[in-house]
């Protein structure tokens, strides 16, 4: 749908950026549709500056024996001190001291961040030396766990002030991609206070639909609630022949044609694909429906994002003029405030 919605000019004289990318393109081309990814990955600001775990443990990884149970569980789990490499709605890379492969197979695996439980399950996992990395999906959705949201939402916030106070901080990669890069970056935090909401709803109305069955209360309200983590997704699916949808899309997809997007010159470089720039995209922005007026304030919990994304504007004068840039941050925030409306009790 994506190449249809919108074409990348032919290029001739690559640089050697654009060149690396369109080759890491070719080969993300070749996955199978399992391999995909469904939501994007953004790095730790500590990944990128090279500081990963030089101020120790961000939190843990309990390993829990799958045969334990009770006080004998307690007894049995073990702790690994674990660092963030990177995020998505999905899933995380963590960096920890190596461990037994089998014992991580075996046990039940929690991430614990923010004083909450998350449980997790290994994807993939390697060893060099005495540190391990490993791949762990989240065994909960995003719209459904409000620890979850907040902890993404929580990763996202401190990536966004990282790489703007960054533009500055570091000459080297002031630069175009990395501006796009950032502006991904915080419309993609948008979504991320929007699962906030969501999830908040969605455990208040689950809770309100188990207790309903006990008091012989409606569960009525809770199954019309129309918010899920594909609400983004859905919009555009909905008004994907509207030719004024394919000028939108084009209008938030059009920087990254320009300049490309990624992180280039600090400790470890970063680079998005089209792939991945279109995923972000189609999961964060709002297409309204013509007739809809977007209200003329914003969310305080949304101030830090629209403040950082004026700041951008004026690191990168140019890309993002164009009034449809901010009105994402007034959609959102009539979206957020209706949602709130709806956390009233059954």
């Amino acid at each position: 749908m994506t190449d249809a919605l919108a074409k990348e000019p032919d290029c001739k004289g690559l640089t050697d950026e654009q060149s690396s990318r369109l080759m890491v393109e070719s080969i993300a081309e070749y996955r199978s549709e399992n391999q995909q990814r469904k939501f994007p990955r953004f790095p730790t600001p500590a990944i990128v500056s090279g500081k990963l775990g030089i101020h120790g443990f961000e939190g843990s990884l309990v390993l829990e024996e799958a045969s334990a149970s009770g006080a004998a569980a307690d007894a049995a789990d073990r702790v690994l001190g674990i660092n963030i490499v990177d995020f998505s709605e999905t899933g995380v890379q963590l960096q920890f001291r190596s461990v037994d492969l089998v014992l991580l197979q075996e046990s039940h695996l929690y991430l614990h961040l923010l004083g909450h439980r998350i449980p997790v399950s290994l994807k993939w996992y390697e060893q060099t030396g005495s540190t391990s990395r490993g791949g762990f999906s989240f065994d909960s959705d995003i719209d459904s766990n409000q620890y979850l949201a907040r902890l993404i939402s929580i990763l996202n916030t401190e990536l966004v002030d990282f790489t703007v106070n960054a533009y500055e901080e570091y000459p080297r990669i002031s630069n175009e991609q990395f501006g796009v890069f950032i502006y991904l970056s915080i419309y993609y935090g948008l979504r991320l206070r929007l699962m906030e909401a969501i999830a908040t709803v969605n455990e208040s109305q689950l809770f309100n639909i188990t207790n309903s069955l006990s008091t012989d209360k409606s569960p009525l309200q809770a199954s019309l609630f129309p918010y899920s983590s594909t609400y983004n997704v859905d919009q555009v699916l909905k008004y994907r022949s509207d030719s004024q949808v394919k000028k939108k899309l084009y209008t938030y997809i059009k920087p990254f044609y320009q300049f490309g997007c990624g992180i280039t010159g600090m400790s470890n470089n970063i680079l998005f694909i089209k792939e991945d720039v279109w995923t972000t995209i189609l999961n964060s922005i709002f297409i309204a429906e013509e007739d809809c007026t977007c209200s003329s304030t914003i969310l305080p919990s949304l101030s830090f994002l629209y403040q950082s994304f004026l700041h951008l504007k004026k690191l990168l004068p140019g890309p993002f003029e164009e009034e449809e840039f901010d009105n994402q941050f007034r959609y959102y925030s009539d979206i957020i405030l209706h949602i709130d409306w709806l956390r009233e009790p059954v």
